[in-house]
C-alpha cells in the first residue's frame, strides 16, 4: 500500500508531446511496412492481383492524392486510438491509487494525505474528460473522411455511373468498367458458358439432322 501522497504513474504535463512524438514515430514505421505487405499481397496472391486490376486505377494518377491522404489520416486516426488505449490504462490506475491515498489519510488522520489523494483524483478525472475529447473527435473524424470519400466519388466514378447510356463521354466509362471489374468478368464468364452450351446444341441439332 502507498505509504506516501499521490504520485501519477506518468507525467501527465509532458504527455501531449509525448504522445504526439509517439504517434509520429508509429506512423513512420507502420507506413512503410504496410506499404510492402500490399505490395507483396498484390503481387504473389491471386487475388490480390484482381483486387489491384479492378481498383488500381482509384490509387493511381492525379484523382488519386485525395484516396491517398484519407488512407493516411485513417491510419493515423487508428495509432492514436491505440495510444489512447494505454494512456487510459494509465488513467485507471492513478484513479485507484488516488482513491486509495485519500482513503489512507482519511484512517491515519493525515491531512496532507487525503488532501493529496483528493486532489489526484479530480486531476485525473479531468485527463480522462480530455482523452474523451479527443476518442470523440477521431470518430467524427472518420465520419467526416466517409463524406469527403463520397464526395470524391461522386465528382468522379459516379458521375460516370449516373450518366452511362446518355452521352457519357470514353473515360467516365471506363472508370465505370473498372469500378464493376469483378461483376462484368463473371457475367462475360457466364455468357461464355451459355455460348458453349448453345454451340453444343446446334452441332447435337445438326448431326440429328
Amino acid at each position: 500500500m502507498n505509504t506516501g501522497t499521490f504520485r501519477s504513474s506518468i507525467d501527465w504535463s509532458h504527455e501531449l508531446l509525448n504522445s504526439t512524438v509517439w504517434v509520429l514515430v508509429a506512423f513512420a514505421i507502420t507506413a512503410p511496412c504496410l506499404i510492402v505487405v500490399l505490395i507483396l499481397i498484390g503481387r504473389v496472391t491471386e487475388w490480390g492481383r484482381q483486387f489491384w486490376r479492378v481498383t488500381g486505377p482509384y490509387f493511381t494518377g492525379r484523382q488519386s492524392r485525395v484516396v491517398w491522404a484519407m488512407s493516411g489520416a485513417l491510419l493515423v486516426s487508428t495509432i492514436v486510438a491505440v495510444r489512447i488505449t494505454v494512456l487510459i490504462s494509465y488513467f485507471t490506475n492513478d484513479v485507484f491509487t488516488s482513491l486509495q491515498v485519500a482513503l489512507q489519510g482519511i484512517a491515519t488522520g493525515e491531512g496532507e494525505v487525503t488532501d493529496s489523494g483528493i486532489h489526484g483524483f479530480w486531476v485525473t478525472i479531468g485527463i480522462f474528460l480530455v482523452l474523451a475529447v479527443v476518442h470523440v473527435e477521431r470518430h467524427l473524424d472518420i465520419r467526416w473522411l466517409g463524406d469527403l470519400k463520397d464526395r470524391h466519388e461522386a465528382s468522379g466514378v459516379g458521375r460516370g455511373r449516373l450518366d452511362l447510356g446518355q452521352g457519357a463521354e470514353p473515360p467516365d466509362r471506363l472508370a465505370l468498367l473498372r469500378a464493376h471489374g469483378v461483376r462484368a468478368e463473371r457475367r462475360c464468364r457466364l455468357g461464355s458458358h451459355r455460348s458453349s452450351f448453345v454451340r453444343r446444341c446446334s452441332v447435337a441439332r445438326s448431326a440429328i439432322a
